[in-house]
C-alpha cells in the first residue's frame, strides 16, 4: 500500500452528478393544500403537516446541494494539489 492519495476524476464527477439527480428528483410538494369547512381540524391538521414537510425538504434540499457544491470544490482542489505536486517533482 503506498501513500499515494489517488483522485479518479471521473468517478468523482459521477458520483457527484447522481447526488445532483437524487436532489432533482425529491418531490418538494406534499400535494395542494386541503380546502374544507374551518370546523374539520383534520383539514387543518394536513395543512400544517404539509407545510412543515414541505419546510424541511427545502431545508434538506439546500444542506444538499451546499455538500455537493463543497464535494466539488474539494475533488477539483484535490485535482489541482496533485496536478501542482507532480510538476514540482517533476522539476527536480
Amino acid at each position: 500500500m503506498s501513500g499515494e492519495i489517488k483522485v479518479n476524476q471521473a468517478e468523482a464527477q459521477k458520483g457527484i452528478q447522481e447526488m445532483s439527480d437524487a436532489v432533482q428528483a425529491l418531490q418538494k410538494q406534499l400535494g395542494e393544500t386541503m380546502d374544507g369547512n374551518t370546523d374539520i381540524r383534520m383539514s387543518d391538521l394536513y395543512n400544517e403537516i404539509k407545510e412543515e414537510y414541505e419546510n424541511l425538504l427545502g431545508q434538506f434540499i439546500t444542506l444538499f446541494q451546499d455538500n455537493i457544491a463543497a464535494t466539488e470544490t474539494a475533488v477539483q482542489e484535490l485535482i489541482e494539489l496533485d496536478r501542482t505536486i507532480g510538476d514540482k517533482i517533476a522539476l527536480k
